[in-house]
């Protein structure tokens, strides 16, 4: 099963090459507005385009939590994997 977890970056203009340099040639990176989604965990197309569609940093963020105000005005991203452990 995959998980995700957020990796904090101010960096909005990171480009696809940095990305792929961080997280491999086999990871699949999605904008989403100030968002990367990096999939790692090899989804089908089908599960790419849901986690797309219905990504709301809003429902990750609390917006009582001023470290989260930070991430949702800064974006950064969002990692899924399948690995049960770091």
């Amino acid at each position: 099963m995959s998980t995700w977890s957020f990796m904090g970056y101010g960096g909005v203009g990171e480009s696809f090459e940095e990305l792929r340099q961080m997280f491999g040639d086999g990871a699949i990176i999605s904008r989403v507005g100030k968002f990367r989604l990096i999939h790692l965990d090899n989804p089908s197309h089908d599960e790419i385009e849901r986690r797309i569609a219905t990504f709301n940093p809003r429902e990750i963020f609390d917006d009582d939590c001023p470290l989260c105000r930070i991430m949702l005005e800064q974006g950064g991203n969002v990692v899924y994997d399948d690995q049960d452990e770091f």
